[in-house]
């Protein structure tokens, strides 16, 4: 068993089930910053080794897209900005909330382009293999950076060397 904080940044303004659709937050970014990431800033330091990114679309860190499909969010606030450093792994990438973001291809590539180390599809064994066979392309055509993939995959194997 691994703690894993989620779902960051946060949903604490969540209207609907997650499953069904992507909630919208329109909070600011400050408020985002101060109150909903705020826990997330203190489980980090503390070190839990994990964290789930949300379906959620915060407006004022991108407009359009759930976190877990947002480099700003999967990215840049949660490494460059709070400084995470362990294994990012996205919410369930087969729910509904996700169905107008593309195929499960699609979500797949979008997601592990966003910055995610670890993509959960859940209720569906022919949509991840068809989100890896998508990000195989993306990596082998040179659009997803070996680099990028790399650094994944040690975090990875760097949680699993510490559960052994």
């Amino acid at each position: 068993m691994i703690a894993t904080a989620k779902h960051f940044p946060g949903i604490g303004d969540a209207r609907i089930d997650e499953d069904v659709a992507s909630n919208r937050s329109t909070r600011s970014l400050s408020f985002l910053r101060e109150v909903d990431m705020a826990p997330f800033a203190a489980a980090f330091r503390a070190g839990v080794p994990m964290v789930m990114t949300s379906t959620s679309i915060y407006t004022a860190l991108d407009r359009d897209r759930p976190a877990l499909l947002s480099n700003r969010v999967a990215s840049t606030e949660l490494r460059d900005r709070l400084g995470f450093t362990g294994v990012s792994i996205t919410d369930d990438l087969d729910v509904g909330a996700l169905d107008r973001f593309g195929s499960a291809a699609r979500v797949g590539l979008d997601a592990a382009k966003a910055g995610n180390d670890l993509l959960l599809c859940a209720q569906s064994y022919a949509n991840g293999a068809s989100a890896a066979a998508a990000i195989l392309r993306a990596a082998v055509a040179g659009e997803l950076e070996r680099s990028t993939l790399e650094a994944s995959a040690a975090r990875v194997l760097a949680l699993r060397a510490s559960l052994e």
